[in-house]
């Protein structure tokens, strides 16, 4: 029996034993299933996060892309913008300087052609150049200025119609054979169209018109500016045929004056190399000697070709001033604007050309325009 009872405690002991080992095996199963649920717990978190990063970075690149697009436009449009606008100035200023050198040369041929009619030389007409420089307008100007460039346009055409009619029929050589309508026709040359009534009423003509004083024609026919006055006067004069002596004095001094230009006048490699090296003092000495301001060197280029290439606007403004053709073209067929266009990056050169009347529909031999290259 003692036996037994310590049989029965041996295996009361092994059994409380083996339940021990059993709750520790089943305590560390439950900790690895706790474990391995957080481990899947966390790889689910860490792949939501890298879907969700994966879904910021594309759009992200998406966005990225969309505004590198809309910059391209933006920069695309604002080219073709300014691009535009460029040619719309310069069809308003061509338009303009077109208007304004034809009324010029108009009214500088109808006083070539009463000169001519008096048997008196008449000088170059500094005054083209002049009107050129006073409708001058800046690339960026305000709307305002346009407007006064319309103002001044239409200005000018209406010069233009009044001496284009005056012009149309030769006047008479002899002024002492000018009728009423002549002496008015002879006002719109002088731009002086206000006073052809009161003209017309005195009955003012070719002889009587000699005759008259600067008192009749402040005090009777009306014309109250010292300066129309004057005017009239000093046109007067430069009809009034010369006497035997005068037109003695005139050829002497003329023949005088181009010996001296003859002898002075540097030779064409001197004044290009002048023009090249951006000598302008030197240039327009060379220039007021009588050197032709439209002569071309060997390839063809001008003067203004050559300070366009050196991209020196001082002596560019000094050239057109002299009467410079802005529309020259050299061998090549390359015009000033051709090589603004090419070497100014800036492009104000450029802006400045087609202000003054250069034409960019003009092709070189390779069928380039200005704006496509040289």
């Amino acid at each position: 029996e003692r036996e037994f009872a310590r049989l029965q405690r041996n295996l009361v002991s092994l059994l409380a034993e083996q339940k021990f080992e059993l709750d520790a095996i089943k305590a560390r199963g439950l900790e690895l299933e706790v474990q391995t649920a957080a481990a899947a717990s966390a790889a689910q978190a860490t792949a939501f996060r890298t879907k969700l990063h994966q879904d910021q970075s594309s759009a992200l690149m998406q966005q990225t892309e969309e505004m590198m697009k809309f910059q391209f436009m933006s920069m695309s449009m604002s080219y073709f913008s300014n691009l535009n606008m460029m040619k719309n100035l310069r069809d308003v200023n061509a338009d303009a300087t077109q208007a304004a050198v034809s009324g010029a040369a108009l009214a500088a041929n109808a006083a070539t052609a009463a000169a001519t009619a008096a048997g008196m030389s008449v000088p170059k007409p500094e005054g083209i150049t002049g009107m050129m420089q006073s409708m001058d307008i800046d690339a960026g100007a305000h709307y305002g200025k346009l407007q006064a460039k319309r103002d001044a346009l239409k200005a000018e055409r209406e010069l233009e119609s009044a001496v284009r009619a005056a012009t149309k029929e030769a006047f008479p050589q002899d002024m002492k054979l000018w009728n009423r309508r002549d002496v008015g026709r002879w006002l719109d040359t002088l731009d002086l169209s206000q006073y052809k009534e009161a003209f017309d009423e005195a009955r003012v003509d070719g002889d009587f018109l000699l005759e008259l004083r600067k008192e009749d024609l402040e005090q009777v026919l009306g014309l109250k500016h010292p300066l129309h006055v004057a005017k009239v006067l000093a046109a007067r004069a430069k009809l009034q045929p010369l006497t035997a002596q005068e037109a003695e004095q005139k050829a002497a001094v003329e023949h005088e004056l181009g010996r001296d230009a003859l002898r002075a006048c540097p030779d064409k490699d001197t004044v290009f190399s002048q023009a090249r090296n951006g000598r302008l003092r030197r240039l327009e000495e060379s220039l007021t000697m009588g050197f032709p301001v439209n002569e071309q060197d060997e390839r063809g280029n001008t003067l203004l070709l050559v300070a366009v290439q050196q991209l020196n606007r001082r002596m560019v403004e000094v050239l057109l001033a002299r009467g410079a053709s802005v529309n020259a073209q050299n061998v090549q067929g390359n015009t000033a604007l051709h090589y603004a266009m090419a070497y100014d990056p800036d492009g104000t050169l450029g802006e400045y050309l087609i202000e003054k009347g250069a034409d960019d529909s003009i092709e070189n031999a390779n069928g380039l325009s200005p704006y496509d290259g040289i």
